[in-house]
Order: structure tokens, then C-alpha cells, then sequence
């Protein structure tokens, strides 16, 4: 008995697999919450050394070590342009500095305040950008996505997510 591709039998692999998803936008507008607030954490843990290495070249203590080790110079065009390649080298000196005398948890110091404005922030927005882009297609523009779709719905977003989320970066600059 041999198979044939008109045969009304699949494969035992298709048939293991589930169906497809439907491919209907509005089936599950909370993934797009979801999808924001996972990246926003993401890239709120990735950037946390680099926050912390801000706030220590912000604070006046650090600043008067540097410039008690007579590193905080200013001067020509030439002078500025090695002082910004110096800022790389010296974030990465602050980064390794931080590892050794503090440990790996320095450079995480403050992610849990941020964390608590990043992923509701980015959740509202891309929730609301992403639901508002349908409806207003939908409502406005007979279906289609066009640049000013996408303008009105990141626009909407934005102001969503500012007025949302405003008390928690209030709360995150207190801690």
C-alpha cells in the first residue's frame, strides 16, 4: 500500500502538531502587555551597570576624586575628542572597579525602583499602541495602516502611558 499525495492520511508529524494560531490581530490583545513588559525588564537589566556607572560619575564625591587625581581636565578641540573616547575607557574602568571591590551585585544597585516603572510603562504603551493602531484603522481609515495610523497611535500611547504610570516614577525618584 503506498501513499499518495491525494491521500486523506497525514503525516505522523503533522499530526502531532497543533493547528496554526488564527492570524486575527484582536485575538489576544493582552500579549502585546505582555510582550512590553518583558522587554522593558530586559532592557531595564541590561542597562542597569550602565545607570549605575551614571549616577557614579554624577555624584560629587566621585567627582572630587577626579578631580583630586587631576583627571578632569578641559581644553581643545583634540583634547575634548581624547576625552570622549576616555569616557568609553572609563566607564569601562568604573564597570570593572565596581565587579572587584563591590561585587557583581553593585551593578544592579536600584533595578528594583526601576523595574517597578519600566514594566507597567512599557506594558501600557505597547498595549495601547498596538490595540490603538486596530481601532484606528478600523474606526478611521477603512482597515488600512498607514504612517498616520501609526503616528496617532504611538502618539495616543505616549500620553496613555505619561499619565498611567506618572505617580510610579514619582514613587521611584522618592526611593
Amino acid at each position: 500500500m503506498s501513499s499518495s499525495p491525494s491521500s486523506s492520511m497525514s503525516s505522523p508529524k503533522e499530526a502531532l502538531l497543533p493547528p496554526p494560531p488564527p492570524q486575527n490581530p484582536r485575538n489576544a490583545p493582552w500579549k502585546h502587555m505582555v510582550a512590553g513588559g518583558l522587554g522593558g525588564m530586559a532592557g531595564a537589566i541590561v542597562t542597569a551597570p550602565l545607570d549605575v556607572v551614571k549616577t557614579r560619575l554624577q555624584s560629587s564625591i566621585y567627582q572630587e576624586a577626579l578631580r583630586q587625581q587631576n583627571l578632569l581636565k578641559t581644553g581643545t578641540v583634540q583634547g575634548q575628542a581624547r576625552n570622549l573616547l576616555w569616557n568609553f575607557v572609563e566607564t569601562g574602568h568604573i564597570l570593572r572597579d565596581l565587579y572587584r571591590h563591590e561585587g557583581p551585585s553593585a551593578l544592579f544597585k536600584g533595578l528594583g525602583p526601576t523595574l517597578v516603572g519600566v514594566i507597567p510603562a512599557r506594558s501600557i504603551n505597547f498595549f495601547t499602541y498596538g490595540n490603538g493602531k486596530l481601532l484606528i484603522a478600523e474606526h478611521f481609515n477603512g482597515g488600512k495602516e498607514t504612517t498616520l495610523v501609526h503616528l496617532s497611535a504611538a502618539a495616543i500611547a505616549g500620553v496613555v502611558t505619561s499619565t498611567a504610570t506618572n505617580p510610579l516614577w514619582v514613587l521611584e525618584e522618592v526611593m
